[in-house]
C-alpha cells in the first residue's frame, strides 16, 4: 500500500470516527434533555432561565449538566437574531455566548444582553487578558475558558445572578 493510499485510508477512518463521536454526543444530549424533562417538574416562574448561542458540543454538554443539576430552564438560540428574540421574550438571567462559534461580533449581543438586564457570559478557547477586559468593559459578567465544566457554568451564573439581585435591591432602595 502506498503512503498516499494509507493517508487517504486514515483520513476516511478519522472522518468516520468523528461522525460516530458526534452522533453519540448528540444522543447523550438528547438523553440528558429527556431525563431532565422526565425527572423534574416543569420549571417554575422562579427557575433561572439561561439562553445560549453555541455549536460546541463540549459547551452544550456543560450547559445541559449545569441546567440539570440546578433545574434551570435552558434554551439554545440557532443564530444571533434568534438569540436577540429569546433575550427579549424570555428575559433570562444569563446569556452564554461561545466565542469560537463564529456568529460574528460578540459585542452586539453583549450590548443587547446588558440592555435587557441579562448577564453576558463569554466562553472562549484561549485565555487572554485583553478578551476578559474587553468583555467586562462592554458590560459582560465573565469569561470562561474551554474545556468548560458544569461546575464552572454554575459558579459563573450563580455569581452573576447574585450580583444582579443585589443591584436590583439597591435600585429599589434608591427609588424609595
Amino acid at each position: 500500500m502506498h503512503s498516499a493510499d494509507l493517508v487517504l485510508s486514515l483520513g476516511k477512518e478519522l472522518a468516520r470516527l468523528r461522525r460516530t463521536v458526534c452522533a453519540a454526543t448528540r444522543g447523550l444530549l438528547d438523553a440528558m434533555r429527556d431525563l431532565q424533562n422526565h425527572c423534574f417538574p416543569p420549571h417554575s416562574q422562579s427557575a433561572l432561565r439561561i439562553v445560549a448561542l453555541t455549536h460546541s458540543l463540549n459547551t452544550q454538554i456543560a450547559l445541559h449538566g449545569a441546567a440539570f443539576h440546578e433545574n434551570w430552564e435552558l434554551s439554545f438560540a440557532s443564530s444571533p437574531k434568534h438569540a436577540v428574540e429569546l433575550l427579549r421574550s424570555l428575559q433570562p438571567a444569563a446569556f452564554v455566548y461561545d466565542y469560537e462559534s463564529g456568529y460574528g461580533d460578540w459585542r452586539y449581543l453583549c450590548c443587547v444582553s446588558t440592555g435587557n438586564s441579562v448577564r453576558f457570559h463569554l466562553v472562549a478557547m484561549s485565555p487572554r487578558d485583553d478578551l476578559f477586559l474587553s468583555v467586562v468593559a462592554a458590560g459582560g459578567s465573565s469569561v470562561s475558558w474551554k474545556p468548560l465544566s458544569s461546575e464552572q457554568i454554575i459558579s459563573a451564573i450563580q455569581c452573576a445572578h447574585t450580583t444582579r439581585e443585589e443591584q436590583l435591591a439597591r435600585s429599589a432602595n434608591l427609588d424609595e
